[in-house]
Protein backbone atom coordinates (compact mmCIF):
# COMPACT_ATOMS: atom_id res chain seq x y z
CA UNK A 1 0.00 0.00 0.00
CA UNK A 2 2.02 2.60 -1.22
CA UNK A 3 -0.79 5.02 -1.43
CA UNK A 4 -3.62 6.06 1.16
CA UNK A 5 -5.96 4.21 -0.93
CA UNK A 6 -7.86 0.66 -0.15
CA UNK A 7 -9.57 -0.99 -2.85
CA UNK A 8 -9.31 -4.44 -1.68
CA UNK A 9 -8.90 -5.95 1.64
CA UNK A 10 -8.61 -9.48 2.18
CA UNK A 11 -9.58 -11.38 5.15
CA UNK A 12 -7.99 -15.00 5.72
CA UNK A 13 -10.85 -17.66 7.54
CA UNK A 14 -10.28 -20.96 8.42
CA UNK A 15 -14.02 -22.38 8.99
CA UNK A 16 -13.93 -21.18 12.75
CA UNK A 17 -16.44 -18.71 14.04
CA UNK A 18 -12.98 -17.05 15.89
CA UNK A 19 -11.40 -15.94 13.19
CA UNK A 20 -15.00 -14.84 11.63
CA UNK A 21 -15.20 -11.79 14.01
CA UNK A 22 -12.48 -9.96 11.76
CA UNK A 23 -14.77 -9.65 9.07
CA UNK A 24 -16.33 -6.88 11.14
CA UNK A 25 -13.46 -5.13 11.29
CA UNK A 26 -12.67 -5.43 7.72
CA UNK A 27 -16.33 -4.21 6.58
CA UNK A 28 -16.57 -1.08 8.87
CA UNK A 29 -13.19 -0.19 7.35
CA UNK A 30 -14.49 -1.17 3.43
CA UNK A 31 -18.04 1.14 4.21
CA UNK A 32 -15.75 4.26 4.67
CA UNK A 33 -13.26 3.54 1.85
CA UNK A 34 -15.27 1.75 -0.45
CA UNK A 35 -13.08 -1.24 -0.55
CA UNK A 36 -14.43 -4.68 -1.70
CA UNK A 37 -13.59 -7.51 0.72
CA UNK A 38 -12.05 -10.90 -0.69
CA UNK A 39 -12.65 -13.42 2.28
CA UNK A 40 -9.67 -16.23 1.88
CA UNK A 41 -9.80 -20.05 3.05
CA UNK A 42 -6.93 -22.38 2.40
CA UNK A 43 -8.13 -26.26 2.61
CA UNK A 44 -4.86 -28.26 3.35
CA UNK A 45 -5.23 -32.04 3.15
CA UNK A 46 -6.36 -33.95 5.93
CA UNK A 47 -5.46 -37.11 5.22
CA UNK A 48 -2.92 -38.55 2.81
CA UNK A 49 -4.39 -41.88 2.55
CA UNK A 50 -7.58 -43.93 3.83
CA UNK A 51 -5.30 -46.72 4.93
CA UNK A 52 -5.88 -47.97 8.81
CA UNK A 53 -3.93 -47.59 11.44
CA UNK A 54 -3.70 -50.36 14.22
CA UNK A 55 -6.61 -49.00 17.26
CA UNK A 56 -7.89 -46.42 15.01
CA UNK A 57 -11.17 -45.84 12.56
CA UNK A 58 -9.97 -45.49 9.00
CA UNK A 59 -10.14 -42.18 7.48
CA UNK A 60 -13.15 -42.24 4.96
CA UNK A 61 -11.72 -41.90 1.17
CA UNK A 62 -13.39 -38.22 0.66
CA UNK A 63 -12.87 -36.52 3.75
CA UNK A 64 -10.63 -33.94 1.62
CA UNK A 65 -13.97 -33.43 -0.07
CA UNK A 66 -15.99 -33.04 2.54
CA UNK A 67 -13.66 -30.20 4.66
CA UNK A 68 -13.71 -28.47 1.09
CA UNK A 69 -17.55 -28.40 0.83
CA UNK A 70 -17.71 -27.27 4.21
CA UNK A 71 -15.40 -24.25 4.08
CA UNK A 72 -17.31 -23.45 0.63
CA UNK A 73 -20.47 -23.35 2.81
CA UNK A 74 -19.11 -21.55 5.82
CA UNK A 75 -17.44 -19.24 3.14
CA UNK A 76 -21.04 -18.37 1.24
CA UNK A 77 -22.67 -18.00 3.90
CA UNK A 78 -20.41 -15.19 5.80
CA UNK A 79 -20.65 -13.78 2.09
CA UNK A 80 -24.15 -13.60 2.31
CA UNK A 81 -24.13 -12.18 5.52
CA UNK A 82 -21.66 -9.69 5.16
CA UNK A 83 -23.59 -7.92 1.78
CA UNK A 84 -26.60 -8.40 3.61
CA UNK A 85 -25.44 -6.05 6.92
CA UNK A 86 -22.88 -4.17 5.40
CA UNK A 87 -23.66 -3.66 2.21
CA UNK A 88 -20.15 -4.07 0.50
CA UNK A 89 -19.15 -5.81 -2.16
CA UNK A 90 -18.12 -9.35 -0.78
CA UNK A 91 -15.97 -11.81 -3.00
CA UNK A 92 -14.57 -15.37 -1.50
CA UNK A 93 -12.00 -17.59 -2.59
CA UNK A 94 -10.71 -21.64 -1.24
CA UNK A 95 -6.79 -22.59 -2.05
CA UNK A 96 -5.97 -25.77 -2.19
CA UNK A 97 -2.26 -25.71 -3.48
CA UNK A 98 1.19 -27.91 -2.14
CA UNK A 99 2.75 -24.60 -0.75
CA UNK A 100 2.21 -23.67 3.03
CA UNK A 101 -1.57 -21.39 3.98
CA UNK A 102 1.04 -18.67 4.47
CA UNK A 103 2.50 -18.70 0.72
CA UNK A 104 -0.81 -19.46 -1.09
CA UNK A 105 -2.46 -16.46 1.01
CA UNK A 106 0.48 -14.24 0.06
CA UNK A 107 -0.08 -15.29 -3.95
CA UNK A 108 -3.58 -14.21 -3.81
CA UNK A 109 -2.64 -11.11 -2.49
CA UNK A 110 -0.32 -10.73 -5.10
CA UNK A 111 -2.40 -11.71 -8.12
CA UNK A 112 -5.62 -9.57 -6.53
CA UNK A 113 -3.90 -6.57 -5.56
CA UNK A 114 -4.57 -6.82 -2.69
CA UNK A 115 -4.29 -3.35 -0.20
CA UNK A 116 -4.97 -4.39 3.24
CA UNK A 117 -4.98 -8.01 5.21
CA UNK A 118 -7.34 -8.21 8.70
CA UNK A 119 -6.71 -11.33 10.48
CA UNK A 120 -6.99 -12.46 13.60
CA UNK A 121 -3.72 -12.69 16.08
CA UNK A 122 -4.73 -15.60 17.49
CA UNK A 123 -6.64 -18.73 16.04
CA UNK A 124 -6.50 -22.32 16.62
CA UNK A 125 -8.34 -24.70 13.80
CA UNK A 126 -7.60 -27.91 11.93
CA UNK A 127 -5.84 -26.07 9.08
CA UNK A 128 -3.49 -23.86 11.36
CA UNK A 129 -3.13 -21.02 13.41
CA UNK A 130 -3.73 -17.43 12.33
CA UNK A 131 -1.30 -15.94 14.84
CA UNK A 132 1.54 -13.82 14.79
CA UNK A 133 4.55 -16.58 14.56
CA UNK A 134 2.98 -18.01 12.38
CA UNK A 135 1.14 -18.00 9.69
CA UNK A 136 0.71 -14.20 10.27
CA UNK A 137 4.71 -13.68 10.69
CA UNK A 138 4.94 -15.50 7.72
CA UNK A 139 2.35 -14.10 5.43
CA UNK A 140 3.74 -10.36 6.29
CA UNK A 141 7.42 -10.85 5.19
CA UNK A 142 6.09 -12.83 1.96
CA UNK A 143 3.39 -10.36 1.11
CA UNK A 144 4.54 -7.20 2.29
CA UNK A 145 1.07 -6.06 2.25
CA UNK A 146 -0.37 -4.56 5.58
CA UNK A 147 -1.65 -6.87 7.88
CA UNK A 148 -4.12 -5.93 10.92
CA UNK A 149 -3.20 -7.66 13.31
CA UNK A 150 -6.88 -8.30 16.02
CA UNK A 151 -6.75 -9.88 19.44
CA UNK A 152 -10.24 -11.04 21.20
CA UNK A 153 -9.81 -7.77 23.44
CA UNK A 154 -10.15 -5.94 20.16
CA UNK A 155 -13.00 -7.64 18.81
CA UNK A 156 -15.64 -7.97 21.83
CA UNK A 157 -17.78 -5.06 23.10
CA UNK A 158 -20.18 -4.78 25.72
CA UNK A 159 -24.05 -4.20 24.48
CA UNK A 160 -23.71 -1.09 25.64
CA UNK A 161 -20.72 -0.11 24.28
CA UNK A 162 -20.20 2.09 21.16
CA UNK A 163 -19.54 0.26 17.80
CA UNK A 164 -16.50 2.14 16.53
CA UNK A 165 -14.01 1.20 14.39
CA UNK A 166 -13.14 5.01 12.74
CA UNK A 167 -9.74 4.83 14.88
CA UNK A 168 -9.80 8.08 16.47
CA UNK A 169 -6.22 8.02 17.47
CA UNK A 170 -3.05 6.12 15.74
CA UNK A 171 0.39 5.50 17.31
CA UNK A 172 2.81 5.96 14.61
CA UNK A 173 6.45 4.07 15.98
CA UNK A 174 9.82 5.37 14.15
CA UNK A 175 13.30 4.79 14.45
CA UNK A 176 14.43 7.70 11.55
CA UNK A 177 14.43 5.10 8.60
CA UNK A 178 12.31 5.58 5.24
CA UNK A 179 10.89 2.64 5.86
CA UNK A 180 9.20 2.72 9.38
CA UNK A 181 8.23 6.43 7.61
CA UNK A 182 6.12 3.83 5.87
CA UNK A 183 3.73 3.00 9.08
CA UNK A 184 2.82 6.85 8.29
CA UNK A 185 1.44 6.46 5.32
CA UNK A 186 -0.76 3.21 6.22
CA UNK A 187 -2.02 5.18 9.16
CA UNK A 188 -3.27 7.96 6.73
CA UNK A 189 -5.42 5.16 4.85
CA UNK A 190 -7.03 4.51 7.82
CA UNK A 191 -7.44 8.07 9.58
CA UNK A 192 -10.57 10.42 9.05
CA UNK A 193 -8.83 13.78 8.54
CA UNK A 194 -11.33 16.11 10.84
CA UNK A 195 -11.70 13.22 13.50
CA UNK A 196 -8.12 10.97 13.89
CA UNK A 197 -5.16 12.11 15.74
CA UNK A 198 -1.60 11.04 14.43
CA UNK A 199 0.85 10.73 16.87
CA UNK A 200 4.50 9.78 15.43
CA UNK A 201 6.67 8.29 18.15
CA UNK A 202 10.96 7.74 18.67
CA UNK A 203 11.41 5.82 21.87
CA UNK A 204 15.14 6.56 22.68
CA UNK A 205 17.17 4.00 24.36
CA UNK A 206 17.84 5.20 27.56
CA UNK A 207 21.82 4.49 28.25
CA UNK A 208 22.22 6.86 31.18
CA UNK A 209 21.76 5.56 34.66
CA UNK A 210 22.15 8.18 37.66
CA UNK A 211 24.29 7.53 40.82
CA UNK A 212 22.59 6.59 43.23
CA UNK A 213 21.17 8.47 45.76
CA UNK A 214 21.28 11.47 43.11
CA UNK A 215 17.56 12.45 42.60
CA UNK A 216 17.87 14.08 39.51
CA UNK A 217 15.88 13.62 36.05
CA UNK A 218 17.78 12.82 33.14
CA UNK A 219 18.53 15.81 31.00
CA UNK A 220 17.85 16.06 27.42
CA UNK A 221 20.52 14.18 25.79
CA UNK A 222 21.15 15.40 21.63
CA UNK A 223 19.67 11.76 20.83
CA UNK A 224 16.47 12.70 22.35
CA UNK A 225 16.60 16.27 21.45
CA UNK A 226 17.14 15.04 17.67
CA UNK A 227 14.37 12.87 17.88
CA UNK A 228 11.52 15.14 19.21
CA UNK A 229 13.12 17.79 16.32
CA UNK A 230 12.54 14.81 13.74
CA UNK A 231 8.95 13.65 14.74
CA UNK A 232 7.98 17.41 15.02
CA UNK A 233 8.86 17.52 11.68
CA UNK A 234 7.25 15.12 10.20
CA UNK A 235 3.76 15.76 12.04
CA UNK A 236 4.46 19.09 10.77
CA UNK A 237 4.10 18.12 7.20
CA UNK A 238 0.89 15.66 7.66
CA UNK A 239 -0.71 18.96 9.64
CA UNK A 240 -0.13 20.89 6.11
CA UNK A 241 -1.71 17.61 4.43
CA UNK A 242 -4.64 18.55 7.17
CA UNK A 243 -4.50 15.83 8.92
CA UNK A 244 -4.23 16.22 13.40
CA UNK A 245 -0.63 15.34 14.14
CA UNK A 246 1.71 15.87 16.98
CA UNK A 247 5.23 14.22 17.71
CA UNK A 248 6.47 12.50 20.63
CA UNK A 249 10.17 11.58 21.54
CA UNK A 250 10.56 9.24 24.72
CA UNK A 251 13.94 7.93 26.22
CA UNK A 252 13.29 4.46 27.94
CA UNK A 253 15.34 1.04 28.69
CA UNK A 254 13.36 -1.23 26.06
CA UNK A 255 12.12 0.07 23.54
CA UNK A 256 8.94 -2.40 22.82
CA UNK A 257 8.00 -1.36 26.33
CA UNK A 258 8.31 2.27 25.61
CA UNK A 259 5.84 2.04 23.02
CA UNK A 260 3.42 -0.40 24.81
CA UNK A 261 3.41 2.56 27.68
CA UNK A 262 2.80 5.43 25.10
CA UNK A 263 0.04 3.07 24.01
CA UNK A 264 -1.49 2.82 27.14
CA UNK A 265 -1.05 6.51 27.96
CA UNK A 266 -2.61 7.88 24.68
CA UNK A 267 -5.31 6.00 24.90
CA UNK A 268 -4.59 4.57 21.24
CA UNK A 269 -6.63 2.75 19.04
CA UNK A 270 -4.19 1.21 16.75
CA UNK A 271 -0.88 1.14 16.25
CA UNK A 272 0.79 1.43 12.70
CA UNK A 273 4.28 -0.19 12.33
CA UNK A 274 6.51 -0.64 9.23
CA UNK A 275 10.06 -1.89 8.80
CA UNK A 276 12.59 -3.57 6.29
CA UNK A 277 14.63 -5.84 7.79
CA UNK A 278 18.51 -5.84 7.05
CA UNK A 279 19.65 -9.06 9.38
CA UNK A 280 18.87 -11.93 11.27
CA UNK A 281 18.86 -9.54 14.26
CA UNK A 282 16.73 -7.30 12.35
CA UNK A 283 14.14 -9.66 12.33
CA UNK A 284 14.04 -10.62 15.76
CA UNK A 285 13.41 -7.30 17.21
CA UNK A 286 10.73 -6.28 14.86
CA UNK A 287 8.67 -9.28 15.88
CA UNK A 288 9.72 -8.80 19.41
CA UNK A 289 7.95 -5.02 19.05
CA UNK A 290 4.71 -6.44 17.55
CA UNK A 291 4.97 -9.13 19.70
CA UNK A 292 4.69 -7.16 22.44
CA UNK A 293 2.11 -4.67 21.24
CA UNK A 294 -0.32 -7.76 20.44
CA UNK A 295 -0.01 -9.82 23.31
CA UNK A 296 0.70 -6.73 25.89
CA UNK A 297 -1.62 -4.07 25.13
CA UNK A 298 -5.52 -3.84 23.85
CA UNK A 299 -5.39 -2.38 20.51
CA UNK A 300 -5.46 -3.77 16.93
CA UNK A 301 -1.96 -3.45 15.22
CA UNK A 302 -1.01 -2.84 11.81
CA UNK A 303 2.06 -4.27 10.53
CA UNK A 304 4.00 -4.78 7.17
CA UNK A 305 7.35 -5.20 6.10
CA UNK A 306 8.68 -3.17 3.39
CA UNK A 307 10.79 -3.52 0.90
CA UNK A 308 13.76 -0.46 0.01
CA UNK A 309 12.36 0.13 -3.72
CA UNK A 310 8.36 0.34 -1.83
CA UNK A 311 9.90 3.62 0.07
CA UNK A 312 12.12 5.84 -2.72
CA UNK A 313 9.62 7.82 -3.67
CA UNK A 314 7.39 7.56 -0.32
CA UNK A 315 5.76 11.13 0.51
CA UNK A 316 6.62 13.17 3.05
CA UNK A 317 10.17 10.53 3.61
CA UNK A 318 13.31 12.28 5.57
CA UNK A 319 12.74 15.16 7.33
CA UNK A 320 15.75 17.12 7.11
CA UNK A 321 16.43 16.75 10.40
CA UNK A 322 17.63 13.36 10.75
CA UNK A 323 17.99 11.10 13.50
CA UNK A 324 21.40 9.82 13.68
CA UNK A 325 21.19 8.06 16.90
CA UNK A 326 20.88 4.28 18.46
CA UNK A 327 17.50 3.80 17.47
CA UNK A 328 17.11 0.76 15.28
CA UNK A 329 14.38 -0.07 17.60
CA UNK A 330 12.76 -2.46 15.30
CA UNK A 331 15.22 -2.60 11.74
Amino acid sequence: MTTSRIARIMIPLDGMEAADRAIAVAARIACRTGAQLHLVSVCRPVSASSAMLPGFVPYPTDLDAMARESLRSHLDARVEETVTVYSVSTASAILDGPESVADQLAAYARRHDVDLIVMRSHGRSAIGSFCFGSVGAALMERSHVPCLLLRDGNLHRSPSAPVRWGFARILVPLDGTPESEAGIEQAVALANRSATEITLLVVVPDRWVPAPGIGLAAPDTPELAAAKAYVEGLAHRLDVRGFRARGMALARPSVPAGIAECVEAQQSDLVSICSHHRSEGDRLIFGSVIDTLVHGTRVPVLARRTTRAEVVDLPDAACTVCLQTETAAFG
